[in-house]
């Protein structure tokens, strides 16, 4: 079996475990994928779903050192600005809300140029609450326009 092909299946069951919330066996099957990948492109997706699974389980250290290795990775456009997502994500929990509001909203503008209609959905929902539960309700709202509009976009029987 391929170390290409080794990385993929360790990927796809450390998202599981993630997704199950068993975080120690997801970061360390994460990690297994992360090392099969080398330097391949589909690396960085690794590298989101590691820094999700660190995030998730409050290592922040962790987090920070995770999202300055990625960034000396050749990863493409859309793979970015997925990483900029759990960065933005990383940054609310610091305490840095307005890099957190520019990453969010840096990312929102490329997935609506990328017509990701579900994925800035997610966003817009995001910083809809953001701004609501920060007394910051006309742009929540706005927000939440946004997010029912994109759901009207990506969905064809509407």
């Amino acid at each position: 079996m391929s170390a290409l092909n080794k990385g993929k299946i360790l990927y796809n069951l450390g998202i599981i475990y993630k997704e199950l919330k068993r975080f120690d066996e997801a970061i360390k099957i994460l990690t297994g994928s992360l090392r099969e990948f080398g330097d391949h492109p589909d690396a960085c997706r690794v590298y989101e779903s590691l820094t999700k699974a660190y995030l998730e389980k409050g290592d922040l250290d962790r987090v920070r050192s995770l999202i300055e290795e990625v960034q000396g990775r050749k990863c493409s456009d859309e793979d970015k600005h997925h990483l900029k997502v759990v960065e933005a994500k990383y940054e609310l929990r610091m305490g840095n809300l307005k890099r957190y509001e520019e990453l969010l909203e840096e990312a929102a503008q490329y997935f609506e140029e990328l017509q990701d209609w579900e994925r800035l959905q997610d966003i817009a929902k995001e910083l809809g609450e953001y701004y609501l539960e920060n007394k910051a309700y006309k742009k929540g709202v706005s927000y939440f326009k946004r997010a029912i509009n994109d759901f009207q976009k990506g969905d064809d029987t509407i």
